[in-house]
């Protein structure tokens, strides 16, 4: 597995958030119509890490958590799931070996509330390797 592989199944996996969203946790795209609560996951970059001896195998992926709710408290009540289920990642290891650490680095509210049916958003920044 993946780290992508493995964000996406602890996410899914944590009671929190798995009993709201269901499935609905995607990488990098998310159409409009498609059903609320729901995640979508986008990499904001991946730096591979280098010593005097090359390659270290600490390759941290900054990783951007679109929490979407049809309202704001939806939106919010969802990343404040994301943000607990982060919190309780285990040691490395079994089921998640690919995920050494998981920090929360960031988050705002992004929700464009002009339209007629708004889509509400807050967005979290995650730093895993």
């Amino acid at each position: 597995m993946t780290v992508k592989d493995d964000l996406r199944s602890l996410l899914l996996a944590d009671a929190g958030i798995g009993g709201r969203i269901a499935d609905r946790c995607a990488w990098g795209i998310s159409v409009q119509d498609d059903p609320t609560p729901r995640i979508v996951l986008h990499l904001i970059s991946d730096t591979p890490d280098y010593h005097l001896l090359g390659a270290s195998g600490f390759d941290p992926m900054r990783i951007q958590v679109n929490c979407f709710g049809a309202s704001y408290s939806e939106a919010d009540d969802l990343a404040e799931a994301v943000k607990a289920a982060v919190k309780a990642v285990p040691a490395p290891g079994a089921p998640y070996n690919s995920i050494r650490q998981i920090q929360i680095v960031g988050g705002r509210d992004l929700t464009e509330a002009s339209q007629p049916d708004p889509l509400f958003l807050i967005a979290i920044d995650l730093m895993v390797s």
